[in-house]
């Protein structure tokens, strides 16, 4: 498979990194058992061994918390090829398999446990008899290869999201109280997650006489009010499951490779080497949510419904969504700054993702909004949602740096992408770009060839009406041959539609849209 300029170019980088060991892989399990059918979670312990002797084999070099601590302050590298094995939830198995397993490798590991459910209040139903006790966790503690931290003490839970009741990782979510029609405020929200994190740091003194030195975020979720907050109380380490890998500078926070029940031994290899993300690619579209507005529930839940239905029936990974209607005078999310056409967003983003597999979701941001507080405005937009990602149209720097450091704050991670050309896009992950198929291939070949010199990531939008359908798998070939990975196609179609004998529901208009075709 022919690989693009950019792929090739972060190989090399990977590659360099992991020579000059300034790489670090983290390794996240939580079950390992006899037999893990049923738990996605679990692996084997045939499965278990057969990693931990493959990456002794390949010369991989477990390391403790503790040597990182070392190297943040200047007193040790990271070796060749440095690894972090981590276990969350702190499970039974632990204690019973995993731990006297590693002892005879010699491995260090980092045990994540959840100070509520070890003492009794709520653990999953799946986890009932399942979790090491505190005396247990005391005699783990005096073991010179185990290190155990934090999973937080009851915010391994979801709570309530948006009016429509869904629930979300307590630890990032400000809560919908059905009762009030309200949302928790950033004051109740942050009294709310520091008593958390003081708890868990009170019940690890009482019981193992330490404080832990570190936290696993729930579900992979925070958010730097979160954050700032466990670092003010001495838990530094910060375990996420951020994608990529781990260099010198990004610890104490670190991204993490989850390994499960389907992960084969090829899988393993494959994301100990990165090569998933490496070779991530984006099919993508844009939603309007401005049928939502002035809309019932009911209606509202049959559009949505409608929409995610014709979406699974598509390759598309990545959705780009306005929070705002066409006009810019109304959002789809609370606020204080302009009307709401409806309270959609967030149900929206969660659907998405969890019903229709979404992995990334874009907000557009266009220039026509205007507002007399945007700090409190993108503040509100940030909070209450879930996404990924911000596209911004037509922006001045002043302005795209003020939403880009209230959106981070809230989403640490979020990929910032550019509307068209710009002289500051550099400054930006990615740049989309739209061209209308009813242009001549050579006319796009160009237009593309110059796009390609553009200093950043390239995604190209196909604008295409129902004439240009017939054209759409030959400009795909264009695209590709290119090297470019990152496309989408907007036919004029409605992805809301109730029509059965919808375009998307064949196969080969499916391909086109999906960018599978030719």
């Amino acid at each position: 498979m022919k690989r693009s300029p950019w792929f090739m170019t972060i190989l090399l980088l990977f590659a360099s990194s992991t020579a000059t060991g300034s790489v670090l892989t983290v390794l996240t399990y939580h079950d390992v058992v006899a037999n893990p059918a049923g738990d996605v979670y679990a692996i084997s312990r045939s499965a278990f061994v057969a990693q931990m002797d493959y990456l002794q084999t390949q010369g991989y070099q477990p390391v403790s918390l503790a040597f990182l601590d070392k190297v943040m302050n200047k007193q040790a590298s990271l070796p060749d090829k440095a690894l972090l094995l981590t276990f969350d939830d702190g499970l039974k198995s632990y204690q019973e398999f995993i731990a006297p397993l590693l002892d005879i490798y010699g491995y260090p590991s980092v045990l994540s446990v959840v100070s509520g459910w070890v003492d009794g209040n709520n653990p999953p139903d799946e986890y009932k008899d399942k979790l090491i006790s505190w005396s247990g966790l005391r005699e783990l503690k005096n073991r010179p290869l185990i290190e155990i931290i934090s999973h937080s003490h009851e915010l391994h839970t979801n709570v309530q999201s948006n009016p429509q009741g869904n629930f979300a990782p307590a630890g990032v979510t400000r809560i919908y109280s059905p009762v009030t029609g309200t949302y928790e405020t950033e004051i109740k929200f942050r009294q709310r997650v520091t008593a958390d994190l003081k708890l868990t740091i009170e019940r690890f003194r009482q019981e193992l006489n330490i404080s832990p030195i570190g936290i696993t975020w729930p579900y992979g979720s925070y958010d730097n009010v979160l954050a700032g907050e466990a670092n003010l109380l001495g838990m530094r380490f910060q375990l996420t499951l951020d994608d990529g890998p781990n260099s010198e500078a990004n610890i104490p926070v670190l991204n993490r490779i989850m390994v499960m029940r389907d992960t084969e031994m090829d899988d393993f290899i494959a994301d100990l080497r990165y090569e998933p993300l490496l070779s991530q690619t984006h099919r993508f579209t844009e939603i309007s949510l401005d049928k939502f507005s002035g809309q019932p529930q009911a209606m509202q839940e049959k559009l949505l419904s409608s929409l995610l239905d014709n979406l699974q029936q598509t390759d598309i990974n990545t959705v780009i969504l306005s929070p705002f209607s066409a006009d810019g005078k109304h959002a789809f999310f609370p606020n204080q700054e302009i009307k709401v056409a409806a309270d959609i967003l967030n149900r929206v983003t969660h659907q998405l993702r969890n019903r229709a597999n979404i992995r990334h979701i874009y907000l557009h941001i266009p220039e026509n909004i205007d507002v007399k507080r945007p700090e409190e405005f993108f503040t509100d937009m940030a909070r209450l949602s879930w996404f990924n990602g911000v596209v911004l149209e037509g922006q001045k720097r002043e302005h795209a740096e003020k939403i880009r450091k209230i959106v981070t704050y809230f989403h640490p991670k979020t990929k910032f992408g550019r509307y068209g050309e710009n002289s500051d896009l550099s400054r930006f992950d990615f740049v989309l770009m739209s061209i209308s198929a009813s242009r001549s291939i050579e006319q796009m070949r160009r237009q593309l060839q110059e796009a390609k010199s553009l200093p950043t990531k390239l995604f190209i939008q196909v604008k295409a009406g129902n004439s240009d359908t017939a054209a759409i798998p030959l400009i795909v070939q264009t695209i590709r041959a290119l090297g470019i990975n990152d496309y989408g196609v907007a036919l004029d179609k409605d992805f809301y539609t109730f029509d059965d004998e919808l375009i998307l529901k064949d196969r080969t208009a499916n391909g086109m849209l999906a960018g599978t075709g030719g």
